[in-house]
């Protein structure tokens, strides 16, 4: 078993042993998202040239499989998060550094929705609402996606900046904390928006 196997092995463990705990408070624990951020599995997707493992899909799959059989809500946090750090190929070096090169980043989102976005000196502010954001309870930056002008653009927001609403009052994965976000006429600094469109990095 490889060293990342055994992690996931050791925090499915763990997972099961909080499951009570993340059923009951409707996110995952404090000790369990330590122990993720301390093994890095926020960040097995992320480039390697902002601190990622940058796995390839065969190796990454079985280690969110090995969670899931502890705690299906723990897999589905860890898997949003790790995905998410992908679009770091489509951010600036130094934006990509600045979120993802901090070993504790986790990047909550939600679905692209019809935001506000107005064009301001140095950036925009955008004011929207954003649901089903998995993880948002231990993220430290969430993704306001919409789309402007025809391009796809998701704005980097400290969790700080955002107002976060609990909408998740459901039976099945509770524990992965799917609440949404609002977002009133926060700026966003150029640099912190990513657009689709092109090729990455």
């Amino acid at each position: 078993m490889t060293s990342r196997g055994a992690q996931a092995t050791a925090l499915a463990a763990l997972a099961l042993a909080c499951a009570d705990e993340t059923e009951r408070e409707r996110a995952l624990p404090a000790r369990l998202v330590a122990q993720l951020r301390e093994c890095a599995f926020f960040h097995l997707l992320a480039p390697r040239d902002c601190g990622g493992a940058e796995l390839p899909l065969p190796e990454y799959v079985p280690l969110v499989e090995t969670l899931a059989t502890g705690d299906a809500s723990t897999a589905w946090c860890v898997n949003q998060a790790a995905v998410y750090a992908t679009l770091a190929c489509r951010a600036a070096p130094e934006t990509a550094q600045e979120i993802w090169g901090n070993p504790h980043t986790s990047v909550a989102n939600g679905p692209v929705v019809p935001a506000r976005v107005e064009p301001v000196a140095g950036g925009h502010r955008i004011s929207g609402r954003w649901d089903f954001s998995s993880g948002c309870r231990h993220a430290n930056w969430v993704g306001a996606a919409a789309v402007v002008d025809g391009t796809q653009l998701v704005s980097m927001l400290p969790i700080d900046d955002v107002q976060l609403l609990d909408t998740w009052q459901v039976q099945g994965l509770r524990g992965t904390g799917s609440i949404s976000f609002i977002a009133e006429d926060v700026f966003v600094p150029a640099r912190r928006v990513i657009r689709f469109g092109g090729t990455p990095r």
